[in-house]
Protein backbone atom coordinates (compact mmCIF):
# COMPACT_ATOMS: atom_id res chain seq x y z
CA UNK A 1 0.00 0.00 0.00
CA UNK A 2 2.82 2.49 0.72
CA UNK A 3 5.58 2.71 -1.23
CA UNK A 4 3.81 2.94 -4.51
CA UNK A 5 5.05 5.48 -7.01
CA UNK A 6 2.65 8.04 -8.40
CA UNK A 7 3.19 11.01 -11.13
CA UNK A 8 2.41 14.16 -10.07
CA UNK A 9 2.44 17.61 -12.82
CA UNK A 10 2.45 21.08 -11.80
CA UNK A 11 2.44 23.72 -13.83
CA UNK A 12 4.56 21.48 -16.67
CA UNK A 13 6.83 19.69 -14.41
CA UNK A 14 6.18 16.09 -13.21
CA UNK A 15 7.06 15.14 -9.82
CA UNK A 16 7.41 11.61 -8.46
CA UNK A 17 5.52 11.08 -5.26
CA UNK A 18 6.01 7.78 -3.05
CA UNK A 19 3.53 7.32 -0.79
CA UNK A 20 3.92 6.64 2.84
CA UNK A 21 2.22 6.29 6.01
CA UNK A 22 3.33 9.86 6.92
CA UNK A 23 1.91 11.24 3.76
CA UNK A 24 -1.66 9.66 4.43
CA UNK A 25 -1.65 11.06 7.64
CA UNK A 26 -1.12 14.96 6.84
CA UNK A 27 -3.86 14.12 4.30
CA UNK A 28 -6.30 13.00 6.48
CA UNK A 29 -5.68 15.54 8.85
CA UNK A 30 -6.58 18.05 5.92
CA UNK A 31 -9.30 15.94 4.47
CA UNK A 32 -11.16 12.91 5.52
CA UNK A 33 -9.25 10.38 2.83
CA UNK A 34 -12.48 7.91 3.26
CA UNK A 35 -15.06 10.17 2.72
CA UNK A 36 -13.11 11.39 -0.29
CA UNK A 37 -12.53 8.17 -1.36
CA UNK A 38 -16.41 7.32 -1.20
CA UNK A 39 -17.24 10.39 -2.73
CA UNK A 40 -15.08 10.32 -5.75
CA UNK A 41 -16.05 6.20 -6.28
CA UNK A 42 -19.33 7.29 -6.31
CA UNK A 43 -19.17 9.37 -9.59
CA UNK A 44 -18.85 12.52 -7.37
CA UNK A 45 -16.64 15.65 -8.03
CA UNK A 46 -14.50 16.39 -4.53
CA UNK A 47 -15.01 19.92 -3.59
CA UNK A 48 -12.51 22.01 -4.78
CA UNK A 49 -10.85 23.12 -1.46
CA UNK A 50 -10.53 19.24 -0.59
CA UNK A 51 -8.50 18.88 -3.91
CA UNK A 52 -6.08 21.48 -3.73
CA UNK A 53 -5.20 20.55 0.14
CA UNK A 54 -4.90 17.15 -0.85
CA UNK A 55 -3.07 18.20 -4.30
CA UNK A 56 -0.37 20.43 -2.17
CA UNK A 57 0.09 17.35 0.89
CA UNK A 58 1.44 15.82 -1.74
CA UNK A 59 3.10 18.07 -3.94
CA UNK A 60 4.75 18.88 -0.84
CA UNK A 61 6.21 15.30 -0.01
CA UNK A 62 7.53 15.09 -3.78
CA UNK A 63 9.27 17.80 -3.64
CA UNK A 64 7.74 20.86 -4.76
CA UNK A 65 6.06 23.02 -1.94
CA UNK A 66 2.57 24.65 -3.52
CA UNK A 67 0.24 26.19 -1.44
CA UNK A 68 -3.44 25.11 -1.13
CA UNK A 69 -4.62 28.38 -2.26
CA UNK A 70 -1.96 28.57 -5.25
CA UNK A 71 -3.33 25.28 -6.11
CA UNK A 72 -7.33 26.53 -5.47
CA UNK A 73 -6.79 29.68 -8.12
CA UNK A 74 -5.38 27.80 -10.96
CA UNK A 75 -8.53 25.08 -10.59
CA UNK A 76 -10.85 28.07 -10.91
CA UNK A 77 -9.11 29.77 -13.30
CA UNK A 78 -8.65 26.76 -16.18
CA UNK A 79 -11.09 24.21 -15.94
CA UNK A 80 -8.41 21.94 -18.43
CA UNK A 81 -6.38 22.48 -14.99
CA UNK A 82 -9.48 21.45 -12.65
CA UNK A 83 -9.81 17.88 -14.49
CA UNK A 84 -6.08 16.75 -14.47
CA UNK A 85 -5.87 17.77 -10.81
CA UNK A 86 -9.27 15.80 -10.13
CA UNK A 87 -7.54 12.80 -11.97
CA UNK A 88 -4.37 13.14 -9.79
CA UNK A 89 -6.20 13.38 -6.81
CA UNK A 90 -8.20 10.21 -7.31
CA UNK A 91 -5.17 8.14 -8.62
CA UNK A 92 -3.67 9.31 -5.02
CA UNK A 93 -6.41 8.89 -2.71
CA UNK A 94 -6.33 5.08 -4.58
CA UNK A 95 -2.77 4.34 -3.79
CA UNK A 96 -3.67 5.16 -0.37
CA UNK A 97 -5.67 2.20 -0.05
CA UNK A 98 -4.92 -1.68 -0.40
CA UNK A 99 -5.19 -3.22 -3.89
CA UNK A 100 -8.63 -5.49 -3.79
CA UNK A 101 -6.78 -8.64 -4.74
CA UNK A 102 -4.37 -8.10 -1.69
CA UNK A 103 -7.39 -7.60 0.59
CA UNK A 104 -9.50 -9.97 -0.73
CA UNK A 105 -6.51 -12.86 -0.50
CA UNK A 106 -5.82 -11.74 3.31
CA UNK A 107 -9.25 -12.19 4.13
CA UNK A 108 -9.23 -15.29 2.50
CA UNK A 109 -5.88 -16.48 4.47
CA UNK A 110 -7.37 -15.24 8.23
CA UNK A 111 -10.85 -17.21 7.54
CA UNK A 112 -8.69 -20.37 6.37
CA UNK A 113 -6.46 -20.03 9.97
CA UNK A 114 -9.87 -19.58 11.45
CA UNK A 115 -10.59 -22.29 10.65
CA UNK A 116 -7.62 -24.85 10.99
CA UNK A 117 -8.56 -23.45 15.13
Amino acid sequence: MFGRKVKLKWQGEEYTLNTTFEMAEEIDDQVNILKTAIDIDGGGVPKVTTVAKLYSVMLSHAGKSVGAELIYESIMSNPADSLTLINAARSAINNLFPEVERAERTAKDTDESAKKK
